[in-house]
């Protein structure tokens, strides 16, 4: 749970998660998502990430993602997060 919250915090009652995640790849495109979420008493803490490539030969290769994710630990950023190689 330290992940979610401060890790000296007690957590008790309602602990409900879910998420999704989807995968695709043709010829030389990938794409690749998910997205979390848990609901914890009345707290909710969610995230989600997203990855696209293309192989342009056995060599070369674009890769470009964002991702995000919000929890209740106020020294964390929760900003998204992008990246592209």
């Amino acid at each position: 749970m330290n992940t979610i919250y401060d890790a000296d915090k007690l957590i008790t009652g309602d602990d409900f998660r879910f998420g999704f995640e989807y995968q695709l790849q043709y010829k030389g495109f990938g794409l690749q998502s998910e997205f979390i979420e848990a609901h914890i008493n009345d707290d909710k803490a969610w995230g989600y990430y997203a990855s696209m490539d293309y192989l342009f030969n056995e060599k070369f290769q674009a890769t470009a993602g964002l991702e995000k994710y919000a929890d209740f630990i106020n020294t964390t950023n929760d900003n998204e997060w992008y990246g592209m190689v």
